[in-house]
């Protein structure tokens, strides 16, 4: 769908939330059933005025079925009365007044003229009643700002207070509430249209001149149900006084309970009895079978979400039934609510779409969208606690299960009552690490990757792209992985590209998108592609040290690796040969040997996998990393420089087939003092310790006995670091030298300990 037609399509929506306008919008075949009614309200009663009302629930379509009987009328038959947007109770009825006589003015005959004046005069009259109940209750204020004042000076008085500015506003305010509302009751009396005739007099010849009337004029009173109960009562009793006047017809548009309820206080709790003796017929909406909403919720969804139900959106038949009749159908109640919900869809569906791609699980959205629009405050509680639903930091053995059930159950707990079941499998379905806790499945890490793969609300990468509205910051979007896919053969905008997002600071996030979806990457761009996986993996070594958990690294040689699986078997080899010559990407090399290699995989580990390359592919692959550690052996501070020293050196020993080799090249490094130091830095590990009560973690500094072992001796490390003491040498490598000694004390206190054993 083009851009133009979106804009349609939306308007459409939008307008549709509200009631229908004509016929030609009857979905629910009401239309025989408006004319009736229509029919109903034109008959003339010369005798005594009618009230009807039309009764539905919020939403069933009251207004739509008014304006489908409105259809049938003349136009200056009728007239619509909205007292909700008039204010408070005395608005509402001089409103009324003034609204039926403009209307009876109608064709500005001199008949029509003295009618309306007659009315509005007669408004006037009867709407006037209520100044009187008002002076009564603002006496109370008067009064007490009289005692008030005179309490003030007696109190000033009394106490031996000088405060004659203070007496004197006491006197003034005295004088100004006595005066002001004798001064108001003149302005009232000068400005009102004094009429000489009694009430009943005026009402008389009303009645004679509305007898007169060629048709009835019909009053329809919408949206009683949203005023406020003494609004309504106002607005009943001004219907009620007005309901004998001939040819004047009330159609009330209200729910029945809201309106009883209102009028209860005022009818000894009868308030369905006194509203009964007002309204002389009632038209009850036709029930509208939930199967006929539904169908229509449908049909209106699927125009609008029909393009991108797709399955690298996340789309799956068998989801999406489940979701639909479980998760949304039950909030949707009524064509209010349909409409609400496809409105709302229609302004949201193309936030998330970015190109021709569209960022989120199509299914995650339209649930997530349905508790939005009918749930809000659940909604908010969803991203509000993300941690929580997604089970981010929890094992299964941590003690807090019950908490955590309790925690979830707060959250449904925002939901309506009939509707929390609802809530809690949509809960389930969403994020399904919140089964095992409120019962269902338990999904293990391996769930991970299919979910990232289908853009899952449920995924941490994805989650926040659904609340927030765009792609989170720091993250790529869909459509700049599509353009990496794009262009994944071609060099030169390849290598553009990364360097873009590089310099944006979101390779880490480019590398999870290939990872997550490496099936997608075309096996006929390997010639390219494969070393710009190895390249971008090493580099995030650099940046982020070589990690062996879920890491940019982590997850760039897996990617490379599943990539490398991915070729034909016979082009493996040379492919993985090339990407290592052309980048020198020794780090990710040397963990595909190892994955290769069936010497280093444990016959009983799990994940096991299959060798990619034979032993003769896998040898020539050593063979390729050996020359190129040698090559760069041979600039000595190239290789010292690099934070994987270590590494790479236990390595090089692994394939070269013993230590003579890295042990020669770290000999000619630590021969002389800062050349001993510097590797000292290199061969710091570093960690990170949480003592119990701690809330933040401590960086810890060591040496891994093997390393010092193998590439110095114990012995001749403590010897070299006892002639540094003193020097300057040591000042600038204190922290290093000192953690040398402390681990060396202790591996020789151990070594005495075994000789002790053993003797």
């Amino acid at each position: 769908m083009d851009q133009e037609a979106q804009a349609l399509e939306l308007s459409r929506l939008i307008k549709s939330e509200g009631p229908i306008s004509n016929s030609s919008e009857d979905e629910l075949r009401r239309l025989r059933f408006a004319k009736h009614i229509a029919d109903a309200l034109s008959q003339k009663s010369t005798n005594s005025g009618r009230v009807f009302a039309i009764r539905g629930r919020w939403g069933d379509g009251k207004t739509s079925l008014m304006n489908l009987v409105t259809e049938n009328l003349e136009r200056d038959e009728w007239l619509l009365f909205n007292p909700w947007s008039w204010g408070d109770s005395d608005a509402i009825a001089k409103a009324l007044f003034q609204e039926i006589a403009n209307k009876l003015n109608t064709g500005h005959s001199e008949n029509a003229k003295r009618r309306a004046k007659a009315f509005r005069r007669y408004g006037q009259i009867l709407t006037q009643t209520g100044g009187p109940l008002k002076a009564v209750a603002e006496s109370n204020t008067i009064l007490s700002l009289v005692l008030g004042s005179v309490a003030l000076a007696s109190l000033t008085g009394a106490f031996g207070l000088d405060v004659p500015k203070l007496e004197t506003a006491a006197v003034g305010f005295t004088i100004a509430a006595l005066t002001v509302p004798i001064l108001g009751g003149l302005l009232s009396y000068m400005g009102a249209d004094k009429w000489s005739e009694p009430v009943e007099e005026i009402k008389a010849s009303l009645n004679e001149s509305l007898k007169n009337l060629d048709r009835p004029l019909i009053v329809f009173v919408d949206d009683i149900d949203r005023l406020e109960e003494e609004e309504i009562r106002s607005l009943i009793r001004q219907v009620k006084a007005n309901a004998n006047f001939p040819n004047l017809v009330f159609v009330l548009l209200h729910q029945q309970s809201i309106v009883e309820a209102a009028l209860d206080p005022i009818a000894n709790g009868k308030g369905r009895d006194f509203l009964e003796k007002i309204v002389q017929m009632s038209f009850d909406l036709p029930a509208v079978p939930k199967s006929t909403v539904h169908r229509i919720f449908t049909r209106e969804l699927s125009k609008l979400a029909n393009q991108f139900a797709k399955q690298e959106n996340g789309f799956e038949d068998v989801r999406w039934g489940n979701m639909l009749i479980d998760c949304v159908q039950p909030f949707v109640n009524n064509l209010r609510d349909a409409r609400r919900l496809t409105s709302s869809l229609a302004i949201h569906l193309p936030l998330h779409t970015e190109g021709e791609f569209f960022e989120v699980n199509i299914i995650d959205l339209l649930v997530l969208e349905t508790l939005r629009v009918f749930e809000p405050d659940f909604h908010t509680e969803l991203f509000a606690n993300q941690d929580l639903i997604l089970g981010s930091n929890r094992s299964s053995n941590d003690g807090r299960r019950a908490e955590i059930r309790e925690q979830l159950e707060d959250i449904v707990g925002l939901v309506r009552d009939e509707l929390q079941p609802t809530a809690q499998r949509a809960l389930k379905q969403l994020f399904p690490q919140t089964e095992s806790i409120l019962g269902g499945n338990i999904y293990g890490p391996e769930w991970h990757q299919e979910w990232n793969a289908s853009k899952r609300v449920c995924s941490p990468r994805y989650f926040p792209k659904y609340f927030e509205l765009q792609t989170p910051l720091g993250e790529i979007s869909l459509s700049d992985f599509e353009f990496f896919v794009s262009v994944s053969g071609d060099e030169e905008k390849l290598k553009e590209f990364i360097g873009s997002i590089r310099s944006k600071g979101m390779l880490g996030s480019l590398i999870s998108m290939i990872d997550e979806s490496v099936e997608r990457l075309p096996v006929g761009n390997a010639a390219v592609l494969l070393p710009m996986l190895f390249k971008m993996a090493e580099d995030s070594v650099e940046e982020e040290g070589p990690s062996m958990f879920n890491s940019s690294y982590t997850q760039g040689w897996r990617a490379a690796s599943w990539y490398l699986r991915s070729l034909p078997a016979e082009e493996r080899s040379q492919h993985a040969i090339d990407a290592l010559r052309k980048t020198g990407a020794l780090q990710v090399a040397s963990t595909l040997i190892h994955l290769n290699d069936p010497a280093s995989q444990s016959e009983n580990s799990s994940n096991r996998l299959e060798p990619a390359l034979t032993a003769e592919e896998l040898d020539g692959l050593k063979q390729e990393w050996l020359h190129l550690v040698r090559q760069l052996s041979g600039d000595r501070d190239k290789l010292l420089e690099r934070d994987d020293l270590i590494s790479l050196l236990f390595r090089w020993r692994d394939y070269s087939g013993g230590l003579t080799e890295p042990k020669t090249w770290v000999d000619s490094v630590i021969d002389s003092d800062e050349g001993f130091c510097m590797f000292l830095r290199k061969a710091t590990s570093v960690g990170w310790t949480t003592t119990v009560g701690d809330r933040v973690s401590r960086k810890t500094e060591g040496f891994e006995k093997s390393t010092i072992s193998n590439f110095i001796g114990i012995h001749e490390a403590l010897e070299r670091a006892e002639r540094l003491a003193g020097t300057s040498i040591e000042k600038r490598f204190s922290s290093e030298l000192g953690n040398l000694r402390t681990h060396l004390d202790l591996w020789l206190q151990e070594e005495e300990s075994e000789e002790d054993r053993q003797l």
